[in-house]
Formats: structure tokens, sequence, C-alpha cells
């Protein structure tokens, strides 16, 4: 009988527990849907959150895995279980007979968001107590939590950063002796959470093994769950695709091109890593100045020192009492994962804001952990007088909990209404469904558009992954490489982001912009809405062929049919490039786009022009190319250089200068004839050309051959 009231009060407990993260938690959901509607339907304050909402939309016309209809698979979707549970959601609705699954979507986002909060204080209250921390103190996490205005956002911005985290708690509890099972959804919140789901799996075996009773560790059905998860999560883009996935190859830092950025970070990378942890040891307050004890009077570095000895100090204590020591190495794991993309603290770091609820449980533990002894209450009574000063400055400080909230949460819902989110209607007011917009942020405006989309950036097309960080001249290239069918007919950018491109003919007509007056809130002039101009499409704006994939000085186009083009080589085009072994020896070379004319052969010829991709060439290069053997061969080179140079043709031991003239209004095309014995020193079809030289621009080289 005693066992049995035992057991019931235990439940009983556990219930009020998860009562009470209920209600605080949809409180929490009440106050960002209040911050996020005032003045308009439900506004999330992320793009990328319109990218899930939009995968689920999709997902409910029976297309799975694409971004809009018809587009093709695609994977901007990373956290495979949030994607689910608003998939499940649009199923649902459309069961209930809803016609536009699109007007609830945010909402529901939000609501959804709320449950991930209730789970995150449910698990912090589960582990603290675990730990020896009492019945009280052991809310102390969820408060801390309430009290950091970036967790806030982080939790309720309609992105999966709120269930990661507090899946990462539902980890380190099944550690400290929880369920294992609570590994399976975390290593479907993210592929960093699969890796930590797979590397707590193990630990969770290694600890039973040497445990007194040397238990065998975890189950056959929860081990071989958990693992297919992972390996689901982890591997899907190459199920799907065939390639990686589009957002690790749009933001990751080991796929940055760029050798300054990587030059930049890399060495870094400590430095940046002391940055993440301190985001937790403040909550995201500011650093103190730099000469910290000289400005220790200064009131306004108090807050954030306080955060510091708070947090920091629970930990340190927790750690060399041997408690927690789990929770608190997750925090510092997930913390360098966020290391992985160059923009860790993009947007609120929203990337950190996953481990920070496992901090604050390692702190609580530190200061509230069995305070049974003197010590014990020493470290208890320091503290609560540390925790009611941070209660204290978050509700009296300058600015005040409440207003950096609205600040940061109302500041960029309305934000996303005035931009992204008008745009995106506007689009959908204005253009037929068959259109296809070329746009850089491609949630809000995809969702609220209705029309297919080209992602400029590469999350959700994967015909442009990875093209828009080698630069405007590999953008366009990927750009002109699509399908006639696929290619876009509008563009709904911001120009200061494009600059060149947004100079060429290819603009076309700004048919709408964010410029125009709105008296419900404040002009943005940055959206631009273009008509695109295709070259061999648009007769009138580019008469003639697409000279940008045939040389205009020689073979057809220069009226010399018996010459023709056997290979191309087009520079900026990373597909041709690859295809043709191309490579800069110094480093990947920036890439330009210009939108030049060509010479007049007579007075009466028509101005022709062309749009190329090229890169700034500064240094040795060298590429493949087929060729015919037995025949002598012209090799051309496109150019557009600030100032005469000459590159110095290679094959094998024959080499020949190639001079390139100086000019920046015309596209130039020196040549240089390939001698028919050293084309014999081709080996299966294919020529090695080494390029010495530098200063030039390159776009083009063909290789034209008598027919």
């Amino acid at each position: 009988m005693q066992r049995v009231y035992r057991l019931s009060s235990r439940a009983m407990m556990r219930v009020f527990v998860l009562t009470t993260c209920l209600i605080v938690a949809g409180l929490l959901g009440a106050v960002a849907i209040s911050l996020s509607s005032r003045g308009h339907p439900v506004v999330l304050p992320l793009d990328d959150a319109y990218i899930y909402l939009q995968y689920a939309h999709t997902a409910g016309a029976s297309s799975i895995g694409e971004y809009t209809p018809g587009g093709g698979i695609t994977t901007g979707a990373t956290g495979l279980l949030w994607s689910g549970l608003l998939t499940i959601a649009v199923w649902f609705l459309m069961f209930l007979g809803e016609l536009d699954t699109r007007a609830p979507l945010p909402l529901i986002a939000l609501i959804l968001c709320a449950i991930g909060s209730a789970l995150s204080f449910f698990h912090a209250y589960r582990l603290a107590a675990r730990h020896g921390v009492g019945k009280v103190a052991a809310w102390v996490p969820a408060l801390l939590c309430m009290l950091t205005p970036y967790w806030f956002f982080g939790s309720f911005n309609g992105m999966e950063t709120g269930w990661y985290g507090a899946l990462l708690l539902g980890g380190a509890w099944a550690v400290a002796g929880g369920s294992v099972w609570w590994l399976l959804p975390l290593a479907l919140a993210r592929p960093e959470g699969a890796g930590f789901a797979l590397g707590l799996l193990v630990l969770i075996w290694i600890r039973r093994r040497r445990s007194a009773h040397n238990e065998t560790g975890p189950r056959l059905a929860p081990a071989v769950g958990i693992t297919l998860a992972a390996l689901v999560t982890l591997l899907y883009p190459y199920v799907l695709t065939g390639e990686g996935s589009s957002a690790w190859a749009a933001k990751a830092l080991w796929t940055e091109p760029d050798p300054d950025i990587r030059g930049f970070y890399i060495p870094r990378l400590p430095y940046f890593f002391a940055r993440t942890l301190w985001f937790g040891l403040t909550g995201g307050r500011p650093q103190p100045p730099l000469d910290v004890v000289a400005n220790l009077m200064r009131l306004d570095t108090w807050p954030s020192l306080a955060w510091v000895v708070f947090l920091g100090g629970g930990a340190g204590l927790a750690l060399l009492r041997r408690r927690s020591r789990v929770p608190f190495l997750l925090w510092v794991g997930v913390s360098a994962s966020a290391l992985v993309a160059v923009s860790w603290d993009a947007q609120f770091y929203r990337y950190l804001i996953p481990g920070y609820a496992l901090l604050c449980v390692t702190a609580a533990v530190g200061w509230f952990g069995i305070p049974d002894s003197g010590l014990g209450r020493i470290r208890a009574v320091l503290g609560t007088g540390c925790l009611a000063g941070l209660i204290i400055a978050g509700i009296t400080g300058s600015p005040t909990l409440w207003s950096t909230v609205r600040w940061l949460y109302r500041g960029q819902c309305e934000r996303m209404a005035e931009t992204q989110i008008r745009v995106g209607k506007w689009l959908d007011a204005n253009l037929s469904t068959d259109k296809i917009v070329a746009t850089h942020d491609v949630g809000a405006i995809a969702f609220m558009g209705q029309v297919r989309i080209v992602d400029l950036v590469g999350l959700v097309s994967s015909e442009t992954r990875g093209a828009y960080r080698h630069g405007e001249g590999a953008l366009w290239e990927t750009l002109d490489a699509l399908p006639k069918n696929n290619r876009p007919t509008h563009a709904a950018v911001i120009p200061a982001w494009i600059p060149y491109l947004s100079r060429t003919l290819w603009s076309g007509d700004t048919v709408w912009s964010l410029g125009e007056k709105n008296s419900q809130g404040p002009v943005s002039p940055q959206f631009e809405v273009w008509e695109l101009s295709w070259p061999g499409e648009d007769q009138e704006t580019w008469p003639g062929e697409d000279l940008g994939n045939q040389p205009r000085w020689h073979g057809r186009a220069a009226g010399r049919p018996g010459w023709e083009v056997v290979d191309r080589v087009d520079i900026a085009d990373l597909s041709s490039e690859r295809e043709h072994d191309y490579l800069g020896e110094t480093a990947p070379e920036p890439t330009v786009v210009r939108n030049l004319g060509f010479a007049k052969r007579s007075s009466t010829e028509k101005p022709l022009s062309a749009m190329e991709g090229g890169r700034d060439i500064l240094g040795p290069v060298e590429f493949q190319v087929r060729v015919r053997p037995g025949v002598p061969a012209l090799l051309v080179l496109r150019s557009a250089s600030l100032r005469p140079a000459q590159a110095v043709v290679h094959v094998g031991d024959w080499s020949e200068p190639l001079e390139i003239p100086q000019g920046e209004i015309l596209f130039r095309e020196p040549a240089l004839l390939l001698p028919r014995e050293v084309l014999d020193q081709a080996v299966r079809g294919r020529l090695r050309i080494r390029v010495a030289g530098k200063g030039y621009r390159a776009f083009h080289w063909w290789v034209l051959q008598p027919g």
C-alpha cells in the first residue's frame, strides 16, 4: 500500500510539473502570437521559417520534397522532425476540409513552438531534480530561459531551433537514467542532432556496461531505431538528390570557396568558439569592455558580469562536484557545432539557442544541488542572491526584459510583414502561376506568392546550389545553363545584393518596387521585381543569337562555317569547370559578370552584345579540352581586360604567347593556332592546356577545328 501511494504521488508530481510547463509555455506562446499579429495576421519573424511552411504546404498537394509543385525534389529542410510535424498539420487541415492551408500554418507553427518550450521546461526540471536540486529550485533553468530575450526569439521563431533544444535536454535526460527513446526524435531534429544522438547512445551503453549491475546497455529495439533515424537524417539528401544538403553547400564553412573568408575564419576558430561560449554565459547580453578591471564600477557592465558569475560560476561548481557533466559537455558540443556555418551568430544567435538550457541546468545544479551541508547552504544562499539580482535587473533594467523582447520579436515580425510578405502578396496578385521568380529570400516570398521559385542562394534549388558563394559570374552562368522552360521570368531581389547583375540588360523592366508609400508601416525601398530578358530569346533586347556560348569573331558566327566548335570551357560555370578539370593554381579566382558588346564589322551592322560570367585571373590556370587529333585547332579566349596582358599557352613542351588586348567596353577574342603535332599529344581525345599569366579576365575558351 505504501509503495502504491509512493508511485501515485510521483505520478501526480509529474502531472503537476507537466501541466505547469504547458501553462507557462502556453502563456509565452500567447505573447508571441500577440507580438506577431499587431495590425496584421500572424507573421513569423524569420524568412527561413517560411521555408518549412512552404515544404509542408507543398506536401499537402502530394508533392513531398518539392519546394514548389513541379520544381523537383530539393533538400532545403534540414530539420526532418519539424518539417514532418508541419506536414502532419497540413494533412489534418485538409482532412477537416480546409481549402487554403497557408493561412493557419504560421499560427500552427507558433503553437508547436509553445509545445516544444513546454517540453524544454519539463526536461530541464526533471534533469535538475535528478541531479539533486530541490523541487522549487528545479524551476530555475526554466526561469533563466524566460529571462533571456534571445531564448524567447529562438524558441518562437517558427523554426526547429526550439524543438532541437528541447530534444537535446531529452538526450541528456536519457543519459541521466530516463528513457532511451528520447534519442530517436533528437536524431531526426537536425543533422547535428543525429550525431549527438549516436554519441549519447554509445555513452549510455558504456555507462551501463560499467555499472555495478553490469547491465547489457540499451535494448535492441531503441538502439536500432535511433541508429536508423540518425542514418535517415544524415543520408536523406544523398538518397533524394545524389548530393549533400543544399543548406550545407550554401552556408557551411567547409564549402566556402572564397580563400579570404576561409583565411579569416579558420585561424580564428578558437576565438569564435569562445564567442559562442560567451553567448551562453551571458544569455546574449553585451560583452563588458575589454578593460574589465577599469570598468568594474560602470553600471552598464554589471548585468553581463552577473550572468557570467551565475551561469559560469554555477557550471564550475557543478563540474567540481562531478555533477551534471553531460549537459555541460553537450552544451559545449552544441556551441562548437554552430561553427560549421560562417553565420553562426546571425539573426539573434538562433544557431546557439538550442544549447542554452543545458548550461542553465548545469548552473542550477552547481548552486542548488544537494544543499544539505553547511557549504551547500552557503552555495544556495549565494545562488539565490545572485538569481534575485538577475530577476531585478531584467525587470527594472534599461532596457527592460519586456522592451528587449518587443524590440527583437515584434520588430522582426514587422520587418517581415513589410518586406518579404508584401513582395509575396504582390506576386500572388499580379503574376500567373506559370511564371517563375528568381529570388535570394525564398521563404515568405514563395509561401505567399505561390509561384515557382528559383533560389539564387541555392537552399531550395538544387541547380543553383553553391553558385551564389562563388560570385555573380558563377550565379549568372548557372542561371543561363537552366533549361529554357525552367528559367525565371521575373526576379524579386534587393539590387544592392547583386549590383552587377542589376546593371545588365537581363534585369529588364522594374515592374514593382517596395519604395512606394505604405501607410501601415515603414517604407522599405529594398526589394524590386524585375521582368527578365534572356539572350537568344528576347530578340528586341538581344538581337541575334546567344553570343555567350558562341565565339563572335571565329567560326559560324563570324561567317566561317568551315571551322566548328569542338569543345568549350565556360569560365565561372562551375559544371563546365568541373567537366574540364579547371584548376587555378593560386586560389579560386573571384567571378565577375559583364554585359558588353562587340566591335562592328561594318557601319550597317546592328550592335550586338553578350552577357558572360568569368574570372579575374590571378595566376596560372589549367584545364582539359576535347580535340580531334590529326588536324590543327584554333584556341580562342573571350576576354575584357582592364589592361593589356600576355598569357603563355603550354601544351607539354610546346608553348606560345597569347596577346590579350586592353578594353572593358567590348569583348575581345584573341586566338592562337595549335599545330597538328601539338594535338597529337592528346590522350584519349583530351588535351591538357596550361596558361601562365595573370592580370586579365577570362570568360570563355573555345577549341575550333575544320569540319
